[in-house]
């Protein structure tokens, strides 16, 4: 037994790698090893009894590392042949200590230990680390070729230093050569290098003139607050502290997009020098370098005009002047291009991207100041003058005409004072659109500066209204007639606005001094009152009369007063009934608009109701009395009178609103329907005149919803009879001054049986307006009409008034009863 432990210990402590493997392939379980082989492979006794393979497998991410795919090949042959087998140097990846594989390089040997009967009982593996050897292999083959690469790089080294050699020989023979052009060559580099400083020296001096005219130009700005007075001092600066040939500042029309020259030196040469230019709106459209750069609001530098890429006005010209560079910088104002700074130079000089940057930021500076002084300006403008039309505003025009006046009468031939307005500046706003009325009152002002050139003679009043101030050449009846004929063929002509060709109407009102006013204002404010008599009554002119003032006064005091009737619950509605002319019975009624003025009394609407619509006060009134209708017929309803029908009245401003359908209908509520008791409609045939496609529909859904639909004094507007047919109307009210004169009138009798026989074939029924004799009804109970509506049966009657009428009995409101209208 201790024979044998002498033997283990001297197998396990053998200096040679070596393991004992069990011939149970392909697992090849591993039975004994030495030490060294434990340590060579970085693992322990402790794998015995595993298999070979699977302690030792081959690294996967190393494909030449398949020692152990070989290793096991060997093994099978050593099983086969019961021979020992020797394999080629192989090499192994082994994992280290730390996980990872380590490159080894051995030489296996596998010698099969046989039993007697030849079977193999163990197969003893042993290897021999040849590692070292390997690598000093294969650093001795590195160095083999490098000594090789060296010899050759040593004979090339030695033919290149011939090479060179002869060379130096031709260079040597070529510098002999070249010793009598040395001084020559050295002679010209002198001269360039002198003319190069030279050139350097002229470039400062020119830098320094253009940081002079910066710090001139900069101090101008402070100085200076006058625009034109700033940018024709920063093109003199340009030109003579600057020493620039030529300098010229542009600013653009925005409305016309026409530059305009507003400062320039230098540009003698110029048949034309400060002629206005176009800007084009789009690439391509350019017809000069400043109409360029202010489109576009960026800088250009052509350091040669004959070579320029971008359009240059009368580049020819320039070019025989001798201009040679141009600079042009855009100026901002607000981010906006309005203008350019042009800079050139003639002969020689060129600007450079250094001087380009001083002449960008001056323009910077002079940007900066339009922009401080064109809003200085703006506000001096904005407060005397229209900044549409450029004309004198009230207070300047009155100043300047006060001016006029403080000569006096003996000194001052007779002055007429003429405001007009142009009719139809709302239809034109509306039709063609807010920018061409614009542009119209530019038109305007423009022919009146041509027919005045003094523009202190001129006012714009805002809106379409103008005025002028002219002299009368003599005293005669006639003066103010000569004056309004002179404006009116000012303007029989029509104006070009953006190609179109508009007709101007307009109307005038004058005041003449001195009899009707000896200052500005009182003359102006007795021109308006005369126009605005004028507008009201249809005159093309009116000289101004005393008692004008009076009645603008009064309808001035009514609009004010009107404005707070509504909210002040100064409106109330009278009734008047319309009556069946074949029963007697009350068919239905007419809710009319009454103000109860607290300086007149009780108005009715002829004496309001244009100044309601002129106001604009109109909807908001309509409402309230459809409202105030639909509240009253819910109140006689729940108290139990006889059922009636209440006709609202609403004008074509109101139909033609958006969604007017929607808004009555949510008013009305529950009184749509074809019950007796509702709301219905009076329209006038103004309404349907025109494109009256809106109203048209709205009346079809208000008619589709029960409500009955009345043309109000049929025949005394215009009413195409070809879609009468068409038109969702129920019925024709014939006017009261057609019903005034029957049955007297032939020719009024005939139109009133005419329209009962046209509404009858159209489906619809008829009422009389204005009935108050039994003649009267008779006539129109004769005619076929269905029902009548006036004084004959009750005038208007309050609310309470007309309740009561309507549950006394019927004798007692019987047709031809008058009524004392000072009872009401």
């Amino acid at each position: 037994m201790s024979a044998l432990l002498d033997y283990q210990l001297l197998f396990t402590e053998s200096p040679e790698v070596l393991l004992v493997l069990l011939p149970d392939a392909p697992r090849f379980t591993m039975v004994a090893g030495t030490n060294a082989r434990w340590r060579a492979t970085h693992t322990s006794p402790a794998t015995l009894g595993q298999g070979l393979f699977e302690v030792f497998p081959d690294n996967p991410d190393d494909p030449d590392a398949d020692g152990t795919s070989n290793l096991r090949a060997s093994l099978e042959r050593v099983l086969k042949t019961r021979q020992p087998d020797t394999m080629p140097v192989q090499k192994y990846d082994i994992r280290g200590p730390d996980g990872l594989f380590q490159v080894r390089y051995w030489s296996p040997k596998n010698l099969p230990v046989l039993s007697p009967s030849g079977e193999v009982l163990y197969i003893l593996h042993r290897v021999e680390d040849v590692t070292e050897l390997v690598r000093a292999s294969e650093l001795g083959e590195r160095l083999r070729g490098r000594t090789h690469e060296m010899e050759l790089e040593v004979v090339q080294r030695s033919r290149e230093l011939a090479d060179a050699l002869e060379d130096l020989r031709a260079a040597n023979v070529r510098l002999a050569e070249q010793d009598a052009a040395k001084t020559t060559f050295y002679a010209k580099l002198e001269r360039e290098l002198e003319r190069r400083v030279e050139a350097r020296t002229a470039e400062v001096a020119r830098l320094t003139r253009v940081l002079q005219m910066l710090s001139g130009i900069n101090t101008a700005l402070v100085r200076i607050r006058n625009r034109d007075e700033v940018v024709a001092e920063a093109c003199r600066l340009a030109h003579r502290t600057g020493g620039y040939a030529l300098a010229m500042v542009a600013l653009i029309d925005p409305v016309s997009r026409v530059a305009r020259p507003a400062g320039s030196a230098g540009f003698d040469f110029l048949s034309l020098p400060n002629q206005a230019f176009p800007v084009a709106d789009r690439e391509g459209r350019d017809t000069s370098l400043m109409g360029r750069v202010i489109r576009t609001g960026v800088p250009v530098l052509c350091e040669d005009i004959r070579a320029a890429t971008y359009p240059v006005d009368q580049l020819d010209t320039m070019i025989v002047a001798g201009v040679r560079s141009l600079a042009c910088i855009p100026l901002h104002i607000d981010g906006t291009p309005v203008g350019a700074f042009l800079f050139g130079t003639r002969d020689e000089e060129v600007i450079r991207p250094d001087e380009m940057r001083l002449l960008e930021e001056l323009a910077s500076n002079l940007s900066f100041a339009l922009q401080f002084l064109d809003k200085q300006d703006a506000v001096h403008f904005l407060s005397y003058f229209e900044p549409l039309t450029g004309l004198a505003k009230r207070s300047l025009f009155c100043e300047r005409l006060n001016r006029l006046l403080a000569r006096g009468s003996q000194a001052l031939p007779r002055l007429a004072v003429t405001v007009f307005d142009l009719t139809h500046l709302a239809v034109i706003n509306d039709s063609l659109g807010r920018h061409t009325g614009d542009r119209l009152l530019q038109c305007v002002a423009e022919r009146l500066r041509e027919h005045f050139p003094d523009t202190e003679q001129l006012c714009h009043l805002g809106g379409g209204t103008f005025a002028c101030v002219r002299t009368l050449p003599e005293r005669t009846g006639t003066e103010s007639t000569g004056l309004d004929d002179a404006i009116t063929r000012l303007f029989s002509q029509s104006l070009v606005v953006d190609g179109q060709r508009v007709q101007v109407e307009v109307k005038s009102g004058v005041a003449c001094y001195p009899e009707d006013g000896r200052e500005a204002s009182r003359l102006v404010q007795n021109a308006e009152a005369a126009l605005k008599v004028a507008k009201t009554s249809g005159e093309r002119y009116l000289h101004h009369r005393l008692e004008m003032n009076a009645e603008l006064a009064r309808r001035v005091s009514m609009e004010q007063r009107l404005r707070g009737a509504l909210e002040g619950e100064q409106f109330v509605l009278y009734y008047q009934p319309k009556v069946s002319l074949a029963t007697g019975e009350v068919r239905g009624v007419e809710a009319l608009l009454r103000w109860a003025d607290p300086e007149q009394g009780v108005l009715a609407p002829g004496e309001f109701l244009p100044l309601l619509e002129s106001s604009g006060l109109m909807p908001a009134v309509g409402a309230w009395a459809l409202r105030q209708a639909a509240a009253d017929c819910r109140h006689w309803r729940r108290s139990g009178a006889p059922p009636v029908r209440i006709a609202v009245n609403c004008t074509p401003a109101e139909l033609r609103r958006r969604n007017v359908a929607r808004e009555i209908l949510d008013i009305v509520g529950d009184l749509t329907g074809p019950s007796a008791w509702g709301i219905d409609l009076e329209i006038t045939e103004g309404a349907l005149a025109g494109d009256a496609s809106a109203c048209i529909h709205a009346l079809r859904l208000l008619r589709a919803s029960g409500m009955h639909i009345a043309i109000d004094d049929f025949g005394t507007g215009y009413s195409s009879l070809g879609r009468l047919s068409q038109l969702p109307i129920d019925t024709l009210k014939i006017d009261r001054s057609f019903t005034a004169r029957l049955p007297v009138d032939r020719d009024c009798c005939t139109l009133v049986s005419s329209v009962i026989a046209l509404a009858h074939a159209f489906g619809m029924s008829t009422v009389a307006e204005g009935v108050e004799t039994r003649e009267q009804f008779d006539h129109l109970l004769q005619a076929g009409c269905d029902e009548s509506q006036g004084y004959f049966h009750s005038p208007p009657l309050p609310r309470a008034k007309f309740e009561a009428w309507l549950r006394a009995p019927r004798s007692s409101r019987a047709a031809g009863q008058r009524w004392d209208s000072r009872a009401l």
